[in-house]
């Protein structure tokens, strides 16, 4: 893990954009908060720093946060109900006030700047091309800008599908980084500026690379040891 965010272009981020090297943060502590899992209070105050990373980040959020709590649950045996009812408390607190937060700045609970025609990428083909573009593009795609960590969680889902009939081996947490990479990428690309606009690479997409990267390391790890 370590290695991972050594080798991302994290450590330029933090003094260039705004506050990507931030949201990397609030949501790898609260991936780490439900892997543990901590104590129910901190999952909730995890989760309420999680949900004002984005307004468009909450549901993807709160798969992170159920996935992770489920594989606690999996691997030490606890009962993580606490766990979940203070999440999701913290998770409706989170986006109470962000919505309060957005009455103040824009006198609406969410942000108008959603709603503007001429800031959404038309056409099916063209969001098809960016939503490719957050992976791959060699001007802001995942894959050239942070190769390790994507590497680390292709590596971890494939080994999962492929060996799912092996003893120990649970296909879903890898069905779902995959969903949350699918739902990101669509969101991102849906967007007129899909790698982040006044940056150099992927400023939106940067900060799931470490959460999804640990929710990899903690559900496939052992899988991933011999390769």
């Amino acid at each position: 893990f370590i290695a991972i965010l050594f080798s991302s272009p994290l450590l330029w981020y933090a003094r260039t954009t705004a506050g990507e090297a931030l949201a990397t943060g609030l949501l790898v502590c609260f991936v780490g908060a439900t892997l543990l899992p901590a104590h129910p209070f901190v999952v909730a105050l995890a989760a309420i720093g999680a949900v004002w990373t984005k307004e468009t980040s909450y549901p993807f959020v709160a798969a992170l946060g159920v996935t992770g709590l489920l594989l606690a649950a999996r691997r030490t045996g606890m009962a993580v109900r606490p766990h979940f009812i203070w999440g999701a408390a913290g998770f409706a607190a989170g986006i109470v006030a962000a919505s309060l937060f957005n009455v103040v700045r824009y006198g609406e609970v969410i942000s108008p700047n959603f709603f503007e025609e001429r800031l959404h990428t038309h056409g099916v083909a063209r969001r098809l091309e960016y939503t490719l573009g957050v992976i791959v593009s060699p001007s802001g795609g995942m894959f050239v800008f942070w190769p390790s960590v994507c590497i680390l969680v292709l590596a971890a889902c494939v080994a999962a599908i492929a060996w799912r009939n092996r003893p120990g081996v649970h296909v879903w947490p890898a069905l779902v980084i995959l969903a949350v990479i699918a739902g990101l990428s669509v969101g991102f690309a849906s967007w007129w500026t899909p790698f982040g606009w006044s940056a150099i690479g992927p400023r939106l997409a940067l900060p799931w690379g470490l959460p999804l990267g640990l929710l990899a390391i903690a559900a496939y790890g052992d899988v991933l040891r011999p390769l």
